[in-house]
């Protein structure tokens, strides 16, 4: 189920009947006919649960103008279990070509799917027009779903790219660099989503009914968005990944030598992580829409960091996992091919 406040459904042993890359049918074991000759496999009591989804995931391999067919860092994502990346912000065009490769099955990694480059305050719109030109080229050329507006130069141009973006069918994401004022302006001006979280914990009733009105997604980034010591040095520092058999399989030994030999530690007293963690989770229990993102600086394993930090706050294992399935594929607007288990979905199944 879809619906974290009707109970995510479980069904216990289950059949699940995959057709090409889609669910085809699900339900109790042998509630359903299974063509004859279908390959089967046999989990063993394992639970299935939809593929994570990384709302925010800056996938740094790619910004390099040079298209490449092996990529460490989209391997390894999916090797932890991310089946689909989301870039809110790519800085340039690369991306999108290595989303078709992927689609093509010319390359392996998760489903990429981005805003795109992001529009900033240097873009000097004077018009809703100029705006709406701008954005039907993302839509039309280079066939994007969503869009991401970073630092408008005023409320005004703020505004224009929002309506645009709704008119073109575009979900437009925004950020409010750990400004409180500019990013719950931005909320009321519907934007679909903010990234990073609002520094400003504990939440009040106020804030939690402006999200639950807006249904503007809320994805913390919680290893790289707090004061003191930062979540992806606690975890990197508590687990020496270095060390993990995974890690050293699917990571690159360069990258294992400059990401994780060596990181300060600092303790979660000296940090507002579980604070911040715990308004992610009193806005999952009040009904908001709670999305996951790792920010993409460990590949793979920085999700499930992610997803562990986010306890921190006293949000439940069933909240997390519905925040990094169900809750990240409607973030990005694409709950209707992914984030559940259910007919006509992404067979991306953990």
């Amino acid at each position: 189920s879809s619906d974290l406040a009707n109970g995510d459904k479980a069904i216990d042993d289950a059949d699940i009947l995959v057709t090409g890359d889609r669910i085809a049918a699900i339900g109790q074991r042998g509630s359903f006919a299974v063509p004859p000759g279908t390959l089967e496999r046999e989990l063993g009591g394992k639970t299935v649960t939809p593929g994570f989804i990384d709302d925010h995931d800056h996938i740094g391999g790619v910004r390099r103008n040079v298209i490449g067919y092996e990529e460490w860092g989209l391997r390894a994502r999916l090797a932890f279990g991310v089946t689909t990346s989301f870039d809110p912000s790519t800085l340039g065009i690369d991306q999108i070509a290595y989303q078709d490769l992927i689609d093509a099955g010319l390359v392996v990694g998760p489903r990429l799917r981005s805003t795109g480059p992001a529009l900033f305050s240097k873009e000097r719109f004077t018009s809703l027009d100029e705006v709406r030109a701008v954005l039907r080229r993302y839509r039309d050329a280079w066939g994007l779903h969503n869009s991401k507006q970073y630092r408008g130069e005023s409320r005004t141009v703020r505004q224009w790219i929002a309506i645009a973006a709704r008119e073109l069918g575009l979900l437009p994401t925004t950020e409010g660099s750990h400004n409180p004022k500019l990013i719950l302006t931005q909320i009321l001006d519907g934007y679909a989503g903010n990234e990073h979280a609002l520094p400003i914990p504990p939440f009040q009733e106020d804030v939690l009914g402006l999200y639950r009105a807006m249904r503007t997604s809320y994805v913390s980034t919680l290893l790289v968005n707090t004061s003191g010591p930062t979540g992806r040095d606690y975890f990197v520092s508590k687990y020496d990944p270095a060390l993990d058999a995974k890690v050293k399989r699917f990571w690159s030994p360069p990258a294992i030598a400059h990401k994780l030999a060596h990181r300060e530690w600092g303790s979660l007293d000296a940090s507002r992580l579980p604070m911040l963690a715990a308004d992610a989770a009193k806005l999952a229990a009040n009904g908001a829409l709670v999305g996951m993102g790792s920010h993409g600086d460990e590949p793979g394993i920085g999700y499930h960091y992610e997803m562990e930090a986010h306890t921190l706050g006293g949000m439940t294992p069933l909240a997390v996992l519905h925040a990094a399935t169900a809750g990240a594929a409607e973030t990005i607007g694409r709950l209707q091919d992914m984030g559940t288990l259910e007919v006509g979905k992404y067979a991306d199944i953990l």
